[in-house]
């Protein structure tokens, strides 16, 4: 919705702007002009009488007044009350009450009731705003010819717009005390005294806007207040000096503040930075360390797989002589049976690994008790040598020994198993098939232990 302005006019006769179809001023004079042409016609009527309905000349006074009395008479059903007598001389008008005395009535009243309102809120609020009204509202409605002079017009304009920036500065601080539970002695009492400043507030502002084709504008005094009191704050007149002084001292200390802020906030950032710096020195002296780590891990993973692969590579050196020894002693051992007329014997791996187990027990206990039990059933022959034992050695040893030599001529076993090592070398014997160096015996059959 839009609002148009208005065209306005000028009227010469009272140098007034005004809106509309007449001017304010002319038109109370024209109301004034036709309230006084209708109490003429009034005193006219009483003076002369309109002629009867009946005849047509006119009648008396007395007539008159005897028709009065009888239809008052017939109307009440009681005696008629004594009628004024209309004189045939002008009538007087009543005297009126001149209108400053109505506005100086106003204003006491209502200065007085605002003073009450006041000590009941504990506010001095009701007071001024009621002492306002009071004034405003006498002008808009009695004084509009005296205010329609233009100097007191100006006047009446810049005490307007006065009031409705003292108005609105009320207002605010009444918010702020308001939401402070500080405007009056009570909540209730609060919201209904910031209730009547904003009437007021919207009444003095639409006040305003009927008179503002006045001058000055509202521009122009804010203007002018703002003006007027920078030049006072700089001449020195107290207390707007001291406002000033204020001002800047709180300027200066926010400006003072602003740089320690800035060099807290530089001081930071640098420091912040600094530790940055630092955490990526730190960073990278960690990630090289933990590279070097990693470096020295991988080179003992490297390490210990070339040194497994090598113990690997050892073992199956260690496995692949030991299998070449096993076969060369078979050779030797077999080969003596044959001489003998006797059957070669088989050396599994069965019995080899029994065997190559027994060989540290024998470090231990030079005898054929085995702890784990790895010569259990079986036949066995033992030797140990001071010197480097070889095969022939140990095949020598246990040829010249007549209980050894017995087992490696015996005509039952079939199978064999033989280890060498450490100095000390052990061969086993049995009739049977081992599993786990168990000889297996036929279906029905057991070891009588």
């Amino acid at each position: 919705m839009f609002y148009i302005k208005p065209k306005r006019e000028y009227c010469r006769k009272h140098g007034i702007e005004y809106s509309g179809y007449m001017c304010p001023e002319c038109r109370m004079e024209l109301e004034r002009a036709t309230k006084n042409k209708q109490s003429k016609e009034k005193v006219e009527h009483n003076t002369n009488p309109p002629k009867s309905k009946k005849y047509d000349d006119f009648m008396t006074l007395e007539e008159t007044n005897k028709v009065a009395n009888k239809a008052v008479e017939k109307q009440k059903g009681s005696k008629p009350p004594v009628l004024r007598e209309i004189s045939n001389s002008t009538v007087s008008p009543r005297p009126k009450v001149p209108n400053w005395l109505f506005a100086l009535l106003l204003i006491f009243a209502l200065s007085i009731l605002g003073i009450g309102l006041s000590a009941f809120t504990r506010s001095p609020i009701p007071f001024w705003l009621l002492l306002g009204f009071s004034i405003i509202y006498p002008i808009e409605k009695w004084f509009r010819k005296t205010i329609s002079n233009k100097p007191l017009g100006k006047c009446y304009r810049f005490a307007l717009n006065l009031v409705l920036l003292s108005s609105l500065g009320f207002l605010i601080w009444s918010g702020f005390q308001l939401v402070a539970k500080q405007l009056a002695s009570t909540p209730l009492r609060s919201s209904v005294v910031f209730f009547a400043e904003w009437v007021f507030f919207i009444w003095i502002w639409r006040k305003v806007t009927k008179n503002s084709w006045r001058f000055p504008s509202m521009k122009l005094t804010v203007f002018s207040l703002v003006c007027i009191a920078l030049i006072f704050a700089f001449a020195g007149v107290s207390p707007l000096s001291s406002y000033k002084d204020n001002m800047v001292t709180k300027w200066e200390d926010y400006q003072d503040e602003q740089v320690m802020q800035q060099a807290e906030q530089e001081a930071e950032i640098e420091a912040e930075q600094q530790r940055q710096q630092s955490e990526l020195e730190k960073a990278g002296v960690a990630r090289l360390k933990a590279e070097d780590e990693a470096e020295a891990q991988r080179a003992e993973v490297s390490r210990q797989a070339e040194q497994a692969r090598k113990e690997e590579q050892f073992k199956q050196e260690l496995e692949q002589q030991r299998l070449i020894s096993i076969e060369h002693f078979a050779t030797l051992f077999n080969e003596y049976r044959q001489s003998y007329g006797l059957s070669t014997l088989t050396f599994t791996d069965d019995l080899n690994k029994r065997a190559l187990f027994r060989l540290p027990e024998l470090e231990l206990d030079f005898s054929h008790n085995s702890t784990e039990n790895y010569n259990l059933h079986l036949a066995e022959n033992i030797t140990w040598a001071s010197y480097t034992l070889d095969n022939n050695d140990a095949f020598l040893s246990w040829k010249g020994s007549p209980g050894h030599n017995a087992n490696m001529l015996n005509t039952s076993y079939k199978y064999s198993g033989y280890a060498i090592g450490g100095g000390y070398a052990v061969q086993l014997f049995t009739e049977y098939p081992t599993i786990n160096g168990e000889p297996q015996l036929p279906s029905g059959w057991y070891w009588d232990d």
